[in-house]
């Protein structure tokens, strides 16, 4: 790639090169002639220097040759635990249902409407009324989860 007596490189622009005697970017104001300048000195060089090779990856690994009889041999399949994803499905119901019953009987109360509270049945109505939204929320969490153990749980 390099021209033979100049040294010049053509991949490469020639005015970054060493060597280069081409037209000057801005003319200067010297005192000497331009006869007078000398070229840089050259300094002779190999190949540019490279970094050491970097190894072949390892060959892949292959899996040893099975015994034919180890594969007919039947192993128990590990257990399997319904009872967690039941569980939940039961607990979302069971809260839905709540929710549901106590929604129910917060809307269907008539005693709000005619004053006749104590304090503590004050309380339990207003617990009454705020309670059906986390026990239905709870109850959706707790559905979805178990849907979602059912679908990740391995078959066998």
């Amino acid at each position: 790639m390099v021209d033979g007596d100049s040294g010049i490189d053509a991949r490469y622009a020639a005015q970054f090169q060493r060597g280069y005697n081409g037209p000057a970017l801005a003319p200067r104001a010297t005192t000497t002639t331009p006869s007078s300048r000398t070229a840089p000195a050259r300094i002779p060089a190999g190949p540019p220097a490279t970094a050491a090779r970097v190894p072949d990856p390892p060959p892949l690994v292959t899996r040893p040759a099975v015994d034919e009889e180890l594969m007919d041999v039947d192993e128990p399949a590990p257990p399997i635990r319904p009872w967690v994803e039941w569980s939940l499905l039961a607990v979302g119901v069971l809260l839905v249902g709540a929710a549901a019953l106590v929604f129910w009987q917060s809307a269907t109360d008539t005693r709000a409407f005619t004053g006749s509270f104590e304090p503590t049945e004050q309380v339990f109505a207003s617990v009454r009324d705020t309670l059906p939204g986390p026990l239905f929320v709870a109850g959706i969490v707790s559905l979805a989860t178990a849907v979602i153990v059912r679908a990740l749980r391995p078959r066998p």
